[in-house]
């Protein structure tokens, strides 16, 4: 029984989520009842999952992922340890171990599950791997470029479910690059635009399909400015039962609201940016890399949005360099872009001027030159 509840613990998540804490629990109480086998550590590692998304708590949940593999470790089960580990980076360990460690980590995972025949984890390693790429700030022209390489991997693989999620994320890359390649290429015409692969996940109920669709729409749309779309797809990701990208989405989802506390009377923009910033505050307390850039900016947001320019004027510098210490490079030049529409918007155009050129540089870095034709389209 364990073996087949661990069986389909990957494909409850992308179509039922809803049902993953029960899976969970059952295998969990199954192993301890009667005793372990190999199996029982996915059991474990959702069962944390669960912790983190849930009861939101997240020393307890990297516990039971740390036990988890340990577990899986004392059988010998060679050829389930791939699978499992790109689990657990990319469910459990992101939310304390630094993020370009998880990077490097998926990486290894998608060559180990190669080695051992596992072509669906070692598509869905290569597909996290370029997702968190993306979120890591790693030079977009390289990242295309593994993109486009992976995606025929996985498609001489056979498998399409692991190049459907992936090529959304390809997408949002040329997006940046400023690159008019059709990413959905690769199908010879089996599936042509990311709207018709939205509407296919819906229609066949791969929730964690669309809600990969509406973050990027999410991501690309706030860093090109169009802040209406962004909060368009951040409303449409919530409806979605899987829990993909939380922290990414709860992040722009809480500086898009506050860009709307700016410019409208509505109360609600200011509340819901403060849930985001709350959160981060208790992630950050359990990974200071990975969260503290974000919590700075969220609060320079929340104070600049309340009016208390001292305080807002000082947590944007402390973003720009947490941000920069942290290597998100990507994130340092939103945060200096920020800060200039802070700065212009106190008419201090000097140093509007030095951090939007500070942005640039940051975005040049990132290899986003669509972001750096639009800084220079304003003038900067």
């Amino acid at each position: 029984a364990v073996k087949l509840m661990a069986y389909i613990v990957p494909y409850v998540f992308m179509l039922k989520s809803s049902y993953l804490s029960l899976l969970a629990c059952r295998i969990v109480n199954i192993s301890t009842k009667y005793g372990m086998v190999s199996e029982s550590a996915f059991g474990y590692l959702v069962y944390g999952y669960c912790h983190i998304t849930i009861l939101h708590d997240i020393e307890e949940g990297y516990r039971w992922g740390k036990n988890a593999l340990l577990l899986l470790e004392s059988f010998d089960a060679r050829n389930l340890l791939p699978k499992f580990k790109v689990l657990c980076y990319h469910l459990n360990f992101l939310w304390v171990e630094p993020l370009q460690a998880i990077l490097v980590a998926l990486r290894q995972c998608h060559h180990e599950a190669l080695k051992v025949g596992d072509n669906e984890y070692a598509s869905f390693g290569a597909h996290f791997y370029c997702a968190q790429n993306i979120l890591c700030g790693s030079f977009l022209p390289t990242v295309e470029a593994e993109c486009t390489a992976l995606a025929l991997k996985m498609l001489q693989l056979n498998q399409l479910p692991s190049c459907l999620t992936h090529v959304s994320n390809h997408l949002s890359v040329l997006m940046l690059i400023g690159s008019k390649k059709n990413p959905f290429q690769v199908f010879n015409g089996h599936m042509n635009s990311e709207d018709e692969l939205l509407q296919h996940a819906l229609s066949i109920g791969r929730f964690s399909l669309a809600q990969t669709i509406y973050f990027n729409r999410l991501f690309v749309a706030f860093f090109f400015k169009r802040y209406e779309e962004a909060q368009k797809y951040a409303g449409k990701y919530l409806n979605q039962y899987a829990k993909l990208n939380i922290a990414n989405h709860i992040f722009y989802t809480g500086l898009t609201e506050f860009y709307f506390a700016r410019h409208s009377s509505n109360s609600k923009h200011l509340e819901i940016g403060h849930e985001s910033l709350s959160s981060f505050k208790t992630w950050a307390t359990h990974s200071t890399w990975n969260w503290e850039n974000k919590l700075l900016l969220l609060e320079a947001e929340l104070y600049f949005s309340k009016g208390e320019m001292e305080k807002a004027e000082e947590k944007y510098e402390l973003a720009i360099l947490s941000a920069r210490r942290h290597r998100f490079v990507h994130e340092e030049g939103l945060a200096n872009e920020l800060s200039s529409a802070f700065h212009t918007a106190n008419s201090n155009i000097d140093k509007a001027k030095s951090c939007i050129s500070e942005a640039r540089t940051c975005y040049e870095k990132w290899g986003a030159a669509a972001l750096v034709e639009l800084i220079d389209s304003h003038g900067n």
